[in-house]
């Protein structure tokens, strides 16, 4: 599952998803159950998991079995896996861990582990259980060549499992005019398996309104908006009084102006609010329509 439009990467983004992960099977050919409830390679019951993918260009080859978690074989890619089964042939630490992968040197991704397409490995994170019990949410950061990744049950507060400092991705792919591709969410299930259901997913670009012949001051900062979540009013409050004139700017999460005076006919969704006072200072916020 792919967002169809090329969306401003390099420029930055933010996006979170939130799933839950039902009916997992048992059924593990020749593999033995420990006491614990765990098979023998420490998996729960239930495969093989779900990826955030950062690609190029829009994928149109997906793996077709359980291990590569639906995005083995995408050229020009980076995934970040959250996988829920052990293949020793993959390299993997446990049946309940995250990785980020990159491509290898023919520029295809892989889920086998590798210190060539590993560039972040976690064997220690949150049990993630397949019998419909629990959401999940994980919120992936780009920004100033940084990438943070979160991961936490969805009714707890986010939790920070990594940052990847100097993780240019125009390094690891090929951007559109160095800059534009694509995100989206690839799963899998194999001899064992479950239901992967996505219950929410966002997506937020981090472009700047453009001002002319002017730099943002330290003044910047986020403006007061309610009600969030709106339907047709919204109220905008600055920290501080004006006599400038304001602009405001409503963009989607592609980053594109769709400001109107009716805000009941915008599609539901998370839009980022822009007020510009002058020339000089710039106040933001986020705001979700129902």
């Amino acid at each position: 599952m792919f967002y169809n439009e090329k969306v401003n990467l390099a420029g930055g983004f933010q996006s979170e998803f939130s799933f839950l992960f039902s009916a997992g099977t048992e059924r593990a050919l020749e593999r033995s159950f420990a006491p614990t409830g765990l098979l023998a390679d420490s998996s729960l019951p239930g495969a093989d998991g779900i990826a955030f993918i950062i690609a190029g260009g829009l994928p149109t080859e997906f793996s077709g079995d359980g291990g590569g978690i639906g995005y083995s074989g995408i050229s020009n890619a980076i995934a970040i896996e959250i996988d829920l089964w052990g293949n020793d042939e993959y390299n993997d630490p446990n049946g309940n861990h995250l990785a980020v992968q990159i491509p290898d040197k023919k520029g295809v991704l892989k889920t086998k582990h590798t210190d060539e397409t590993t560039v972040y490995m976690n064997k220690d994170i949150i049990t993630i259980l397949s019998d419909s019990t629990q959401n999940y949410t994980c919120r992936v950061e780009y920004q100033n060549h940084n990438l943070k990744i979160y991961l936490n049950e969805s009714d707890k507060p986010s939790n920070l499992l990594v940052e990847l400092t100097d993780f240019p991705l125009e390094q690891y792919i090929t951007l559109d005019k160095g800059s534009n591709g694509y995100v989206g969410l690839t799963s899998s299930t194999g001899i064992a398996a479950e239901y992967h259901d996505i219950t929410h997913w966002d997506l937020c670009t981090l472009r700047e309104p453009q001002l002319i012949n002017s730099v943002l001051s330290e003044k910047s900062s986020e403006i007061s908006v309610y009600p969030n979540p709106m339907e047709d009013m919204l109220s905008i409050d600055l920290p501080v009084a004006t006599s400038e004139e304001l602009k405001i700017v409503i963009t989607d999460y592609l980053g594109r102006e769709v400001y109107k005076l009716n805000l009941s006919t915008l599609l539901s969704g998370v839009y980022n609010i822009s007020v510009i006072e002058g020339k000089n200072n710039i106040y933001t916020s986020k705001v979700v329509k129902r």
